[in-house]
């Protein structure tokens, strides 16, 4: 896979499913993996986001999502712990800060 749009492949999730591919607009790029966030959900709860800013350095953080609040650790990226909601398609951070699908 060498473009953003052949790993999408025209899957269209549930819009308020956490599970899938997001894209932050701070960092994206247009035909590229810059900005791509994929997030994966356990069934105990536990949420691992896969990204990467510049397409390149790939990262991976943790977190939690209950009774519809997300929790993502941005320490490892010297963050610190945000709260989220998951609504329309889009991850909406406290900070001001959205990822959509």
């Amino acid at each position: 896979i060498s473009r953003l749009e052949d790993l999408k492949g025209g899957f269209e999730p549930a819009t308020d499913a956490l599970p899938g591919l997001y894209m932050d607009q701070r960092h994206a790029q247009a035909g590229a993996f810059a900005g791509a966030r994929l997030i994966a959900e356990s069934a105990e709860g536990g949420v691992t986001v896969v990204g990467t800013d510049d397409g390149a350095d790939f990262w991976t953080l943790a977190g939690s999502k209950q009774d519809g609040a997300l929790e993502i650790d941005f320490g490892p990226r010297g963050g610190q712990k945000v709260a989220a909601k998951i609504a329309g398609g889009c991850i909406s951070f406290e900070d001001g800060a959205s990822w959509s699908r």
